[in-house]
């Protein structure tokens, strides 16, 4: 499981990977531009900014500094979205380098890919908004907490990113049958790929490294029972 994300890391320098962490970087950076100027045009023209000094300028810098902390806590999200268009080609990248006798997998059909990504991002939402009912009574029990969390979390991203692997080499019965043969390293690699979501400046590259460590997982299982 280490030498998955560490051959992964090791292969952050390469071509496919700069350029999927490029291109979502700047459509997120893009968005996100977009969006306070939409913002900066709404409080403007909502009459909201219109109010009696000082209570323009609070409310202002009230819309700013929400807008900020927004910003912070969904660009990660953001990215991560972009950078979903791109991980075939690292998943790509993975096999011709360190696979090369192995067959290539197939691209995904984009409209399969996408169907994909928009479940497993609706499940997300789902199981982290139930997970809240139970997060606020185990706010006195935090490491409970935070079990919770990567386990929900983990789960969920393990059978996303293992899924968009798998695809590309099984159909969609032999992909679900391997995922529940092998689903505690799979829960495991998604565990690993939780926690660093959660590290600042390192989630901007977690969906790269999670693809191309999901590629080692994939390879590793596919040669060993469960």
């Amino acid at each position: 499981m280490i030498s998955a994300f560490t051959k992964a890391i090791a292969q952050l320098p390469e071509r496919e990977f700069r350029r999927a962490l490029g291109i979502s970087l700047g459509l997120s950076l893009v968005t996100f531009v977009v969006l306070a100027v939409f913002t900066w045009w709404l409080m403007g023209n909502a009459g909201l900014l219109d109010w009696p000094w000082p209570l323009n300028y609070v409310f202002e810098a009230v819309g700013w500094v929400v807008f900020a902390t927004l910003t912070w806590f969904l660009f990660p999200a953001i990215v991560s979205t972009f950078a979903a268009f791109f991980l075939e080609d690292v998943a790509s990248a993975v096999e011709r380098k360190h696979y090369p006798n192995d067959p290539p997998g197939q691209d995904v059909p984009i409209g399969r890919s996408l169907l994909v990504t928009v479940n497993f991002t609706l499940a997300l939402v789902l199981v982290n908004v139930v997970g809240l009912l139970l997060y606020v009574p185990l706010m006195f029990f935090p490491i409970l907490s935070f079990i919770m969390f990567y386990v929900l979390n983990g789960y969920l991203l393990g059978r996303e990113y293992f899924e968009l692997v798998a695809l590309r080499h099984l159909d969609d019965e032999a992909a679900r049958e391997m995922r529940r043969r092998h689903s505690r390293r799979i829960v495991l690699a998604g565990v690993v790929i939780a926690f660093l979501f959660t590290i600042p400046v390192v989630n901007l590259l977690t969906p790269l490294i999670a693809a191309a460590a999901m590629v080692h997982v994939f390879k590793r299982i596919s040669v060993r029972p469960a």
